[in-house]
């Protein structure tokens, strides 16, 4: 910013003149006269020392207005170095207040530009929360919608959740009558020990003791074994969406030395018996093929203790197990 020039002040000095006061004239023109008249020699003595007396007080008014002149002049110096004093006081004030303006000039340009700044910033700020309260915004409307979607879904399921129960409610309301059934037609199998029959929840387990099914060492089925398999039969040929698993279970002892050509293992026993199974069910009962399975259990699956003859007994049996459909 330009340095602008101090204000300079101008005050108007007294011109250095002076003019003799009418007292001083007054007096000199007397004396002027009274000389004028004892030159002419016409001057009575007591008119001489009249006018004598009347220039003497002249005289003495004169010194009086002399000194109060000195007097004056003495005020006007010391007037005109007061006056000096407070031009030059006025100029080092004036020097100070454009020094203090041009600071709060640079002062205040600091903080125009400061502010300038941080309003930019502010605005830069607004920017971005208007673009972040868009976005939620947005953020919010998809959610809902994801809500929306998912209470549709929760509602959807929980009706897939009643009829799944409904359903599952019927499958074990028909596994009970199949149960009920199969016990009410084996009655007297069940009481001689032939077989059992266990329920648990959705699953249905018949257990078939092997001695009854077949022959000692064979997988051929006997008469008994038929008979028994026709009235199991005919009672699961009544059940719809189960999968039928018939497996074949074994003791831990060896297959007979004179069957190793037939049967190498217990697994080939436990499977061609669980197989011999599953053909009359087809074959005899007219049980759709896609709903039998077999499986080969081998040795692996004891209910008893093979130790004993009796716990080996148990342990040789097919088990028919109901499953649901995959």
């Amino acid at each position: 910013m330009p340095q602008k020039n101090p204000t300079s002040l101008k005050a108007s000095t007294p011109k250095n003149t002076f003019s003799i006061p009418r007292n001083l004239r007054t007096a000199a023109l007397l004396f002027c006269s009274i000389t004028l008249i004892l030159l002419a020699g016409c001057v009575s003595k007591q008119t001489y020392d009249q006018q004598l007396r009347q220039s003497e007080t002249l005289g003495t008014k004169v010194e009086a207005l002399n000194a109060t002149i000195a007097g004056l002049k003495n005020d006007l110096n010391t007037t005109r170095a007061k006056l000096a004093d407070c031009r030059a006081e006025l100029e080092q004030n004036s020097i100070e207040f454009e020094a203090h303006k041009e600071r709060q000039s640079s002062i205040y340009k600091a903080r125009e530009q400061k502010t300038g700044d941080e309003l930019t910033a502010l605005q830069a700020d607004i920017s971005q929360l208007k673009n972040e309260k868009s976005s939620l915004l947005s953020l919010i409307e998809e959610n809902q919608e994801q809500i929306a979607a998912l209470e549709k879904k929760k509602q959807q399921l929980a009706l897939d959740l009643e009829r799944e129960k409904i359903a599952r409610e019927a499958r074990i309301a028909q596994m009970s009558s199949t149960y009920n059934e199969l016990v009410g037609s084996l009655e007297q199998e069940l009481a001689r020990g032939e077989l059992t029959i266990k329920q648990l929840k959705n699953k249905l387990s018949v257990n078939l003791v092997g001695q009854i099914l077949f022959a000692s060492g064979t997988a051929n089925l006997t008469d008994d074994g038929k008979r028994v398999l026709r009235q199991v039969g005919d009672s699961l040929k009544k059940i719809s969406n189960k999968r039928i698993c018939v497996e074949g279970h074994t003791d831990n002892l060896p297959v007979k030395q004179s069957m190793h050509d037939i049967f190498p293992s217990n697994w080939e026993l436990a499977a061609a018996r669980a197989a011999n199974v599953v053909h009359f069910l087809q074959d005899e009962i007219s049980i759709d093929g896609k709903n039998l399975e077999i499986r080969a259990m081998g040795p692996y699956q004891p209910v008893a203790d093979n130790s004993t003859p009796e716990g080996r007994a148990q342990n040789r049996r097919i088990e028919i197990v109901l499953v649901d459909m995959e």
